[in-house]
């Protein structure tokens, strides 16, 4: 089982060796380590090209966009890339623990079914100092399903690894369609076969204030309305769009469709800005939103108008 690691570096230059040591040290080592930098403009390509010359028992390969073409751009491209059987997505700023790649390909060895597998994982920020201990989307590891996983992304995607054939829907991957890639391959995976959930902790998610997507929005101070309705609306365009370009079975298409229509409703309270609604609209809808931190979130955006 050849085993490829899929990175996007951009700016890096004070993690990125860390992350790929800790990627090089593996228990079960990959195959390859493909990397591909958003033009950087610091010396994470420096770094990089060091760690290649002085490490040469592991194929790591470097590609360098010419402009910068963003974070779904990059890792589409890196993904590309890779030829493993397995490929795992991996950002420039983590830690992996060293059992990481050991622990999450068995379950693809016992189930041919299985098109991705995902991981709990620990907090740590700039200081390598932990955050939070063992973040667990789930409660317990098992299968998951998509009804669960198409109300909101719960799983970043340096705690996947999927198999090569979902490659073979990577083209349809852009940031105006799917302005989230790692949602858009879990959710493709589920399509295609069963994701499977490790309720153990396999990498260290570090978060700072220079995170290019992702769990970074917790260091907004402000909130806005505006960009609170303009995140829905990306939302809603990714649901419109899994929905006419990837083939899924008609109870997903139930699920996704009515995600669509509460999502229009959801659009339409916001935009009305008035409080009283949008808790009658919670009272009526809460068990369609896709967690208590949406209903806070909702609440607070039109508070804080």
């Amino acid at each position: 089982m050849k085993i490829s690691i899929a990175m996007a570096s951009y700016n890096g230059e004070k993690y990125i060796n860390d992350q790929v040591m800790s990627i090089i040290n593996q228990t079960y080592k990959p195959d390859e380590i493909i990397i591909v930098d958003d033009f950087s403009k610091d010396d994470t390509k420096i770094i990089i090209k060091k760690i290649i010359k002085r490490e040469k028992n592991i194929d790591i390969k470097l590609y360098e966009n010419p402009q910068n073409l963003g974070v779904v751009a990059t890792f589409k491209k890196a993904i590309e890339k890779a030829t493993g059987d397995i490929i795992f997505l991996c950002d420039q700023d983590d830690i992996w623990d060293s059992n990481k790649i050991e622990e999450m390909i068995k379950p693809f060895i016992n189930d041919k079914n299985l098109m991705a597998v995902v991981s709990g994982y620990n907090i740590i920020n700039e200081k390598n100092e932990l955050e939070k201990d063992k973040i667990y989307p789930l409660k317990k590891s098992g299968y998951v399903n998509f009804k669960l996983l198409v109300k909101n992304n719960i799983f970043p995607g340096c705690s996947m690894a999927f198999r090569k054939e979902i490659k073979n829907f990577i083209k349809k991957m852009d940031k105006e369609r799917f302005f989230i890639h790692d949602w858009y391959l879990i959710l493709v995976s589920l399509t295609k076969g069963d994701v499977f959930y490790i309720n153990k902790p396999y990498l260290k998610y570090r978060i700072h204030t220079n995170n290019t997507i992702g769990k970074n929005i917790k260091m907004k101070k402000r909130f806005s309305l505006s960009e609170r309705i303009l995140s829905i609306e990306k939302k809603l365009n990714f649901y419109v769009n899994f929905k006419k370009e990837i083939e899924i079975s008609k109870k997903n298409q139930k699920y996704l469709s009515k995600n669509i229509v509460f999502s229009k409703k959801r659009l339409d309270v916001l935009k009305k800005g008035n409080i009283l609604i949008l808790l009658l609209f919670i009272l009526l809808n809460f068990t369609k939103y896709g967690s208590f931190r949406d209903i806070l979130g909702d609440i607070i955006y039109v508070i804080k108008k």
